[in-house]
């Protein structure tokens, strides 16, 4: 059976309140000539009909971070939403809506679930943007990118329907002041290979269970407020290029089993209250290219192994214990 417009319209509001985006979506489909009202079952027309409403929740105009032109209801009323100036299509469907740096602000509509081939979800860089994370975001079980990166500071914790994201790919949540954990439920993300959490107010630990998505490439949480020790299971994420964990609490050693890491190009854990001495293991890092160590509680003599660290460019270890040349 199709699925038909009528099931998400709220009827307690859509007849009485002509101002919710809801009604003003339905009475400018009502005038657009580009589609029928028999189609109401029409997956363009749903479609239609969901960009619009979040369109109008959006406090429009919004505008067009590539031509900085406020575009209107009247612009896009005589044109395909794959046409749009924030839409990209892939057979016939919404898959793309890149709203970054776009002054999107208000709410984002739950609605948008009617764009059930959506697999990106750009709203970086709107800095007028909701406070709190919808959780219908975690509603969502084709997106493979979802960026809310600097957007307006989000006080809130991740919702723990993010776990249910199991195609996502990219999670970009960075600068916000987000509480909590770092969710254990971000282990069913098999798919995720970017997770930018920096610059928030996360506390806990770094669950060893992230040492198990066996697709992660780059993993950034630092400025937080993560305490206890650097799992060692990080060194299981054999495809991980990209570790960032400076200005936490982390403490304790750091694990060896990060030198198992082969691909692994840039490794700060800078600013943390690490201590023991630097593994010697780490010298069969050949690929790193970044090593900062600095502002721990590190001792002990500088291993010779990092003169294997062939591709080295950048190797910081101030404000230690440490001895010895490199």
């Amino acid at each position: 059976e199709k699925e038909k417009l009528s099931r998400h319209i709220p009827v307690d509001t859509i007849y009485t309140d002509k101002t919710t985006p809801q009604r003003k979506a339905i009475d400018w489909l009502l005038n657009d000539p580009s589609v029928s009202n028999s189609e109401c079952d029409n997956p363009f027309f749903l479609e239609r009909y969901a960009l619009a409403v979040v369109y109008l929740s959006a406090k429009y105009p919004i505008l067009n971070a590539a031509s900085p032109v406020e575009f209107t209801e009247e612009m896009i009323m005589y044109k395909a939403q794959c046409s749009w100036p924030f839409v990209t299509c892939s057979g016939g469907n919404v898959a793309e809506l890149d709203f970054k740096n776009s002054s999107f602000s208000g709410t984002l509509a739950s609605e948008i679930l009617l764009l059930t081939e959506l697999k990106k979800l750009d709203l970086r860089a709107n800095e007028q943007l909701f406070s709190f994370i919808p959780t219908v975001l975690g509603e969502m079980p084709n997106l493979t990118f979802l960026g809310l990166s600097t957007t307006q500071q989000l006080n809130d914790t991740i919702p723990t329907q993010f776990g249910n994201l199991l195609n996502l790919q990219g999670l970009f949540l960075g600068f916000h002041q987000l509480q909590g954990t770092i969710l254990p439920e971000f282990v069913n993300m098999s798919a995720l290979k970017y997770l930018y959490l920096s610059y928030n107010e996360l506390s806990g630990i770094v669950p060893s269970e992230l040492g198990l998505l066996k697709n992660l490439e780059e993993f950034a949480v630092g400025g937080n407020l993560l305490s206890g020790n650097i799992p060692s299971e990080l060194g299981i994420s054999s495809r991980l290029v990209f570790i960032f964990l400076s200005d936490n609490i982390l403490s304790g050693a750091i694990p060896s089993e990060l030198a198992q890491l082969e691909n692994l190009y840039w490794l700060r854990l800078d600013q943390n209250k690490l201590s023991g001495t630097i593994p010697s293991e780490l010298g069969l890092l050949t690929n790193l290219g970044l090593l900062y160590l600095d502002n721990n509680q590190l001792s002990g003599t500088i291993p010779t192994e990092i003169a294997n660290m062939s591709n080295l460019q950048e190797l910081i270890l101030d404000n230690n214990n440490l001895s010895g040349n490199v």
